[in-house]
């Protein structure tokens, strides 16, 4: 192990070797009669003793030109079919493009600026001319290293910080320590560099990017400031290559303008040019596949390739008090030189001081207020471009003597100092508000009790319940028990309004004396104030008003991860911070944010089966459409297969005739579309047959939503209305108690939107019977089965139960899916930890398997040694199984270290072969490789294959 003792001896051996190589060098050019011209003026002369994956001669700087682009060529390999230039506009900028014959259109009609679109005829491929070009500085090339297959010949890192030079030498560290032949590039600018690692063979992105990752994550163990950001300046972008793109490029080195400065050069460890680049490049050893295999896992032997937590999704876990999974690196190697205490300042955010903490350790915390950005993962996975999409969401500030943190993870921070016998001294510096004298004038139910005794235990958490429970409610009593100046921020102008009746009444105030920030007004009181919360943000600046409250409510505090709530809540200095939400989780997966900014959940209401409400039934009626896509559609997106399923009449007309049908039992419902034309087309075939027909939408005025209200609650009980919306308009903050009947008109995979939607049949009213849902299923388009399939999970954790829809045979099988999956993944759990193994689920990631089991050495040291990747799969009986093009390249990928479990007679006695490396198998490609089959048969007969 290296230490401060052994570095000069060590430094010294490595000044003798350099000393060793430039005299080798030297007698190189004497043999080889070296007469190129100087380099810059400070260049080095030794040459790494590398040797080169082929068996070719050295190439130098005095070699045949075409022999200087065979190497050049064989080392930044591409794409070959095309290329990028670099271009510098008038007004200063500059970038690259295609290389291409192009054509530019007139205005595109579809693009709200105007602009003019340009579509390439012709794309020029890589050849050694352009190469030659390039070299010469005739022309800027840049290659894109993401081949067709997802494979690629090199990996490189991007350094562009001030502080790159010491970022790229840390990196460069880890690679010697690791024996990682890795090559420094000072970048053409000159402000940055590249590190470049090469390969003997196309390798899988996946593979390459791990080993580049991983080196990212060893090396800010102990250079943490190089910043998660880091992970994402990855060459290529992503593992797989998005439908009608190329992937990201990287500009190729040596160019002639920039290397006569220095720059677009490769560098030595005292970042000077090497004097023969050439004679260097000839020394680079190229890994192979199972060389990269090897050093991902010597590199990470937990197999946590960049150690922090992902934000769960799905399953039983979604709405714990976090969020998030936990991370393999949280308890691992203990640090041991550490000070007795700490100091962290609790205000608007937790600031940790940084004196004495080593970068290992503050790595450790940056980490745990971060998380994997589950909306890279799923483009990666559907083969959409990432982006704009950070693969990691950092979530902590770095300050001159403090690191900063969300509050909500004070107690994280605390635990974790704990954990390494560290004294945490903190200072709270919240503000604890105006008092106020107010009363509560209401009576909370037992539930209500229950939640607000929970929250009011703690300064502060998120009450999650589900629509109909009473948030608000609770809210007032809680505004009441703490009697300090509270702020309400809610994200709709009608909210506003809706808090204010609500306030007044059970706090016994007049609406007036509540203040509204936002929607046209700024009557604020400084008592209790009602804002919308994109009217506190002036030119990209928070109000500095959201400081001068003792407590601060969020509602539907699921927004607050988007990039406004977010900010806001970072200059909140309130002791007491509430968030209230129905849907903890998030469709993008941005959720912890929530619990980082609000605190954990302290109560969740969700699922329990205390309220009377509860007693009314529930069912889904299930409708099969006839809908379909032609073959020819094939490669069309999910949106025109939405416009084409807005204009299918006879599925228009279904939905029609259910409604009037509805009607006639005198059910009171409500008919839910996505699209404003798709309500338009419904208003016109209901608006003849239906009196009162109340249509809401997106853009009306506080005066027609007043005047709407008014008409519902005029009209008599025993008399038909149907209410026709947009799901966005009436998803959150509607109410109207008689509605029992939802007609879901257009198709929704995500649960927390379902939850919304169903949440408005929920509340309690005298005359509620039953509460029916019709949900739409195009089942003969793949894509809106699959959203089908993700909602009847959502049904069941909502109490629904299935009936016979008209038409069909059963519905019930249908539920019956989504249980055997859940059997199948149980059984699979089951035996990986009675293997002694700990088994993750990553389902919901869509990273092309479902569990990722660990098996670690027994004692202190707690090694890894082994790691499966596991794809379960499930079967009611014995059939065939289908792998998702996503499922099938991570197997390709991962090789030996990715499993197929497969559960046949789950409906019965589930029996399980696990199958190592599945892509050896002989699956049969279906429908332009969406997917891969394979017979049941052909999975028994493996030679290899165990049963469980």
């Amino acid at each position: 192990m290296r230490t401060e003792e052994t570095l000069p001896s060590e430094l010294d051996k490595a000044r003798a070797e350099c000393e060793r190589l430039r005299k080798e060098n030297a007698e190189l050019r004497r043999q080889l009669n070296d007469s190129t011209k100087a380099g810059p003026a400070i260049t080095s002369e030794s040459i790494p003793s590398q040797t080169s994956a082929s068996s070719t001669a050295l190439v130098t700087a005095s070699s045949r030109p075409e022999v200087k682009v065979s190497l050049f060529r064989a080392l930044f390999r591409g794409r070959d079919d095309l290329y990028a230039v670099r271009w510098e506009g008038k007004n200063g900028r500059s970038g690259y493009s295609p290389a291409g014959v192009r054509e530019w259109n007139d205005v595109n009609p579809g693009a709200l600026t105007g602009r003019r679109i340009v579509k390439y005829n012709r794309l020029f491929a890589l050849t050694e001319a352009v190469v030659k070009d390039h070299l010469l500085g005739k022309l800027t090339v840049g290659v894109y290293p993401l081949l067709q297959d997802d494979t690629c010949w090199f990996v490189a890192v991007d350094f562009d910080k001030k502080s790159w030079e010491a970022d790229a030498c840390a990196y460069m560290e880890t690679c010697r320590e690791l024996s990682v032949p890795a090559s420094l590039e000072r970048s053409r600018s000159g402000h940055g560099a590249h590190v470049w690692i090469f390969f003997a063979d196309p390798i899988p992105a996946a593979l390459a990017r791990r080993l580049a990752s991983a080196l990212l994550t060893r090396t800010m163990e102990r250079r943490y400031s190089i910043g998660l950001s880091s992970y994402d300046r990855l060459f290529p972008s992503q593992d797989t290559l998005p439908k009608g793109g190329f992937g990201n490029l990287i500009a190729l080195p040596l160019q002639r303008s920039p290397r006569e400065k220095g720059n677009s050069a490769f560098i030595d460890d005292e970042l000077k040019p090497y004097a023969d680049q050439w004679a260097f490049l000839s020394s680079i050893r190229r890994l192979t596949g199972d060389d990269v295999q090897a050093l991902v896992r010597l590199a990470v032997p937990t197999g946590d390739i960049i150690g922090v937590r992902r934000s769960i999704v799905e399953g039983d876990d979604a709405t714990d008090a976090r969020g998030l999974q936990a991370s393999y690196t949280s308890a691992e190697k203990p640090i041991h030189i550490l000070p007795n205490r700490v100091s962290v300042q609790l205000g608007n955010m937790a600031y940790v001081e940084k004196g004495g903490l080593p970068a290992t350790f503050i790595d450790r915390l940056i980490r745990l207020a971060a998380f994997q950005n589950p909306d890279f993962y799923s483009a990666q996975a559907m083969r959409l471009s990432t982006f704009g999409k950070p693969r990691i969401i950092s979530c902590s500030e770095e300050f001159t003597d403090h690191i900063a943190f969300p509050r909500g993870l004070l107690n994280e921070l605390i635990e974790i100092f704990e954990a390494h016998n560290v004294a945490v001294e903190v200072s709270d510096h919240r503000f604890s508000g105006v008092p106020i004298d107010i009363r509560f004038y209401g009576d909370l139910q037992p539930s209500q009790k229950k939640a607000a005794s929970a929250i009011s235990a703690f300064d502060n958490g998120v009450l999650c319940a589900p629509t109909a429970f009473g948030k608000t409610v609770a809210a007032a009593a809680l505004i009441a028990k703490r009697k300090v100046n509270t702020l309400v921020l809610v994200h709709r102008r009608h909210l506003v309004d809706q808090w204010r009746e609500r306030l007044a009444q059970f706090l016994g105030i007049g609406a007036k004396d509540i203040g509204q920030i936002g929607g046209g007004k700024a009557s604020r009181t400084g008592h209790i104030d009602v804002a919308v919360i994109q009217s506190l943000i002036k030119k990209g600046e928070v109000k500095d008003l959201v400081t001068e409250y003792g407590q601060v409510i969020v509602d539907e505090c699921h927004h607050v991860s988007a990039f406004t709530f977010e900010q806001v809540l970072k200059k909140v200095k309130a002791k007491y911070v509430l968030g209230l939400t129905a849907t903890p989780v998030r469709k993008d997966g941005r959720h912890p944010i929530i619990f980082m900014q609000c605190g954990p959940v302290r109560f969740n209401a969700n699922g329990k089966r205390d309220g009377a409400l509860h007693i009314v039934p529930r069912e889904v009626v299930p409708r099969f459409t006839e809908f379909c896509a032609p073959p020819e559609w094939s490669d069309i997106g999910i949106q025109d297969i939405y416009t084409a399923l807005i204009n299918d009449s006879q599925r228009t007309e279904l939905i029609v005739s259910d409604v009037m049908r509805a009607l006639k039992d005198a059910r009171v419902p409500l008919v839910l579309t996505e699209r404003t034309n798709h309500l338009q087309t419904l208003v016109e075939r209901l608006s003849p047959r239906i009196p009162h027909l109340f249509v809401m939408r997106g853009g009306m005025s506080k005066k027609q939503r007043d005047a709407l209200a008014s008409q519902m609650r005029a009209l008599p009980d025993d008399q038909p209305r149907v209410i026709l919306a947009t799901g966005r308009y009436i998803g959150e903050g509607f109410d109207d108690a008689r509605l029992d009947t939802l007609f879901l008109a257009m198709p929704i995979s995500w649960r927390g939107t379902l939850q919304q939607y169903v949440g408005r049949l929920h509340r309690s009213h005298e005359n509620k019977r039953l509460i029916q849902v019709y949900d739409y299923i195009d089942a003969r388009v793949p894509v809106l089965k699959r959203m089908y399939e993700k909602r009847l999970r959502a049904y069941q954790a909502a109490g629904y139960a299935a009936v016979r829809p008209y038409g069909e045979s059963d519905a019930q099988g249908d539920f019956r899916f989504a249980e055997i999956e859940h059997i199948a993944v149980r059984t699979a759990i089951a035996f990986e930890e009675a293997r002694g193994c700990k088994v993750e689920s990553v389902e919901n990631s869509a990273r092309g398997f479902d569990l990722i089991s660990r098996k670690f050495a027994l004692g202190a040291s707690r090694e890894q040694i082994e790691a499966r990747f596991i794809e379960v799969k499930g079967r009611a009986g014995i059939g065939e199984i289908a792998l998702t093009a996503n499922e099938y390249k991570a197997a390709q990928s991962l090789g030996d270290e990715y499993w197929l479990y497969v559960a046949f007679n789950c409906a019965s006695e589930p029996r399980m072969l696990a199958i190592q490396n599945p892509a050896r198998l002989e699956w049969e490609a279906l429908s332009k490789i969406d997917c891969y089959r394979i017979g049941a048969d052909g999975l028994m007969q493996r030679e290899g294959s165990s049963g469980i």
